[in-house]
């Protein structure tokens, strides 16, 4: 059975395929990573086919990558007012 830090090595694998082409450190987990054209989204912002100047990403819907951005921006501003609390 797996892990949920297997899901996100998994997920990071992934989202380091559509990033870069230099090699994973350790094994591959992630089963959809050969299906990905290494490097093709170096921005966040070309993870949405729609903005990725060769069509190629993650998603197919429009601003993908932007709401990523909106979410993460969300998320620090939460932690900077001390609204979003560490599990640590």
């Amino acid at each position: 059975m797996h892990t949920p830090q297997f899901g996100i090595r998994a997920q990071v694998q992934h989202l380091k395929a559509y990033a870069s082409t230099v090699d994973l450190k350790n094994k591959c987990v992630d089963p959809r990573f050969k299906y990905v054209t290494r490097g093709c989204a170096e921005y966040v912002e070309w993870l949405g086919q729609k903005e990725n100047p060769d069509g190629r990403g993650w998603a197919a819907g429009a601003g993908y990558g932007v709401k990523i951005i909106t979410i993460l921006n969300a998320m620090i501003r939460l932690n900077e007012i001390g609204l979003l609390q560490s599990t640590k």
